[in-house]
């Protein structure tokens, strides 16, 4: 149930498919649109669904997305300077994906997590290209940045309404973001362009 009206009437949400759901995180309202995380009981992942432009109709944009239970909290983040940019840390364990649904893969066998980021609203997700200093010596090589999740002990992506574009983030080079193999091999990421590129900051990850 919405209500545009201070609690004072209700309009019941319409989302794609009848939902198993536990906990709902709004997650953004700025651009015109509701971006909610749908927690279905699936352990520490959900879908993040997006509004139409009257608020009520929901369409889903991303599966998988990771999220941690105390406190509660997505790993859906929203580039402040920049309408419709988002990042979210997504996991290839097809947890809360039915089989025979369009996103379902049955051929993957791999599992982890990692980085996509959109620039459209969640129309397109794509993952981020390895900054082209870091030599990938072993293929594939993305960079993924840690997100407000519980098992990360590092600062996640930040960004600010001020600093037009600008993005940092801790993160690891590499196919997933849990493969990282030392402590020693996380460092501090900087994007002028708003996440479309990276470059490394610092060799060592930092708070900030």
């Amino acid at each position: 149930q919405i209500s545009h009206g201070m609690g004072l009437s209700f309009r019941k949400a319409q989302f794609p498919e009848t939902l198993v759901e536990k906990h709902y995180l709004v997650l953004d309202g700025t651009a015109g649109n509701i971006f909610i995380h749908v927690l279905h009981g699936s352990e520490f992942t959900g879908s993040v669904y997006e509004s139409s432009s009257d608020e009520y109709v929901f369409s889903l944009i991303l599966h998988n997305v990771e999220y941690s239970e105390r406190p509660l909290l997505s790993s859906f983040h929203r580039l402040l300077s920049l309408e419709g940019t988002y990042f979210a840390t997504v996991s290839t364990e097809q947890l809360d994906i039915p089989a025979g649904h369009d996103d379902y893969d049955s051929t993957l066998e791999t599992t982890g997590l990692y980085t996509v980021r959109t620039f459209n609203k969640g129309s397109k997700w794509s993952r981020i290209r390895a900054p082209e200093s870091i030599p990938c010596l072993e293929p594939p090589c993305y960079l993924n940045l840690y997100g407000a999740d519980s098992k990360s002990v590092r600062t996640p992506v930040l960004s600010e309404n001020t600093a037009i574009g600008l993005v940092l983030g801790n993160g690891y080079v590499g196919e997933y973001l849990d493969d990282v193999p030392d402590v020693d091999e996380v460092a501090t990421y900087f994007s002028r362009d708003g996440g479309l590129t990276f470059e490394m900051f610092s060799e060592y990850p930092h708070a900030y």
